[in-house]
């Protein structure tokens, strides 16, 4: 699996990361700046074949680990995040993209 991210967070400062991962659950390096939860790593694996889950690591602890979701008529992608802030503090995120 590649992926890679790409944005602008609230403050207006630019983001990109990204990793080329097997779903196999191995740990792969994620390079980039502005990672979610500051992480440096991640692991995949397929749950079922509309649905992948990740954990990602910042110096080897879990910070954050991620859903993401496809609905089976292929039009509707749903992300779930749970995890630890820099700050310490729980963070949890939910989105949902339709293509149009």
């Amino acid at each position: 699996m590649i992926f890679n991210v790409e944005g602008t967070d609230g403050t207006g400062v630019p983001y990109a990361y990204g990793s080329t991962a097997a779903l196999n659950g191995s740990e792969y390096p994620m390079p980039g700046t502005g990672t979610r939860n500051g992480g440096d790593a991640v692991s995949w694996r397929l749950i079922d074949p509309n649905t992948v889950y990740g954990v990602v690591k910042k110096s080897g602890n879990v910070v954050n680990r991620v859903s993401l979701s496809v609905s089976m008529n292929g039009t509707v992608l749903t992300i779930t995040e749970n995890g630890t802030g820099p700050d310490g503090m729980p963070t949890h995120g939910v989105r949902a993209y339709d293509r149009q």
